[in-house]
């Protein structure tokens, strides 16, 4: 008998999941759970504390410093679509500057090419 170990071609066919997969949820805080985890972080004195209470939380120590960030802003709590319709809004403003700008640039580059037209041809008409 021999001891070698038969192979079968099942094996190697890719496993394909009928589970649909989503993308992650992207997580929100409540302004409570914020202020509490600051208060908590604050409150961590020994060695590793810190790390523990993060770990046991769930999050960063990005998000927490994002935390701290937005109390010392003043930010904690406010609704993030109206602080981007308050940035959206003043892009805007400045796109609409930066298009007229560029308007009152194009009118004079082709009135300067007119005047070089008519030059042009008016040289080529009466050679000197």
């Amino acid at each position: 008998m021999s001891d070698s170990h038969e192979v079968s071609d099942d094996k190697f066919l890719p496993v394909v999941s009928a589970e649909e997969t989503l993308p992650p949820k992207r997580r929100r805080y409540t302004i409570a759970f914020k202020l509490r985890m600051i208060e908590q972080a604050d409150a961590c004195t020994l060695p590793g504390a810190l790390a523990m209470l993060l770990r046991r939380e769930g999050i960063y120590f990005s998000t927490l410093q994002d935390f701290r960030k937005q109390k010392a802003r003043g930010d904690l709590g406010a609704n993030p679509a109206a602080t981007k319709k308050t940035q959206s809004a003043a892009s805007d403003a400045q796109a609409l500057k930066d298009l007229a700008a560029s308007e009152r640039e194009n009118r004079k580059l082709r009135r300067e090419l007119e005047k070089a037209r008519a030059l042009w041809i008016s040289k080529k008409k009466y050679p000197s």
